[in-house]
């Protein structure tokens, strides 16, 4: 099973470096010393200590003082690597799960245009308007999902997601309503 599981991970394309950063934040702590620490795994992109951060939706700016990855100080981390971000000049209860770490290029929005594929289960519970638990990088938001035509199990459609709560998407960003 794990050379099966490595090898299947070992064929995905890679994550993109050089795309805006984009970290989905799952954890906030703060360490006596250090202050604010937060991790995720970084979708995409590059950091370094020193950058600028935004956190978004709400739009704060922070400097990474120093990144960690597994336990290690690490002087840059890579889309695909779990990493704890350190910093100082935010506040804990600024932070939480669902907010996400991006470059300047990215803001909260509360509706997307997207791309659904309804599984066969569910069929009976969509309407033209069905309300939704929609899951977002690591956000979990209340929202409708509004179809544009008639649905087809396992088929790809397009239609509108309207959140209660800015979340952070862009083309080609995953996302799953329940």
């Amino acid at each position: 099973l794990r050379a099966a599981l490595a090898q299947t991970l070992a064929s995905l394309p890679p994550r993109d470096a050089e795309a805006p950063l984009y970290l989905p934040v799952d954890r906030v702590f703060t360490l006596p010393g250090l202050g604010t620490i937060v991790t995720g795994t970084l979708m995409q992109g590059r950091i370094r200590p020193g950058d600028s951060v935004t956190f978004a939706p709400s739009g704060k700016d922070a400097r990474v003082r120093s990144l960690h990855v597994f336990g290690k100080q690490r002087n840059v981390v890579e889309a695909g690597s779990r990493v704890a971000l350190n910093v100082p000049a935010i506040d804990r209860r600024e932070v939480g799960r669902g907010v996400a770490v991006v470059g300047r290029e990215f803001s909260g929005r509360t509706s997307l245009d997207v791309r659904f594929t309804p599984l066969p289960d569910a069929m009976r519970l969509l309407q033209r308007r069905t309300a939704v638990h929609a899951y977002v990088g690591s956000a979990e938001v209340l929202g409708t999902l509004l179809l544009d035509g008639s649905a087809e199990p396992n088929e790809a459609m397009h239609a509108r997601l309207v959140l209660r709560s800015p979340v952070v998407a862009f083309p080609g960003v995953r996302y799953v309503v329940r």
